[in-house]
């Protein structure tokens, strides 16, 4: 019986040993998952930013086109206006500027106390 107790207290020591010597791998996999998860929260972060500027890019070009197209419809604007204080018809301004009578008719309207 003695010799039991003995042979299991140092099968006990030796399992212990060979526990605490071997690597431990559910920590390697833990050190490669923490790895991974900072490595995809860089690059999520480095195409947040890329998309951040690409946005602001967008968005002046978009404010540049909105102000040339404004600057074109208020050219627009006069020359239709012009051609309406010189006695041309609204079909004739329509035809002449490629835009439609009611186009005409609305800048005439909108602009009456200009024309008075």
């Amino acid at each position: 019986m003695e010799i039991v107790i003995v042979v299991l207290l140092a099968a006990a020591i030796a399992l212990l040993v060979y526990s605490f010597t071997k690597k431990d791998k559910v920590q390697e996999i833990e050190k490669d998952l923490d790895q991974l998860q900072l490595s995809a929260m860089q690059e999520i972060y480095k195409l947040k930013k890329k998309v951040k500027v690409l946005e602001e890019e967008i968005l002046q070009n978009d404010i540049q086109s909105l102000s040339h197209e404004e600057q074109l419809d208020s050219y627009i604007e006069k020359k239709v206006l012009a051609k309406y204080q010189h006695g041309m018809t609204v079909d004739g301004i329509a035809r002449s500027e490629n835009i439609t009578e009611k186009q005409v008719q609305a800048i005439i309207k909108r602009n009456e106390r200009v024309l008075t």
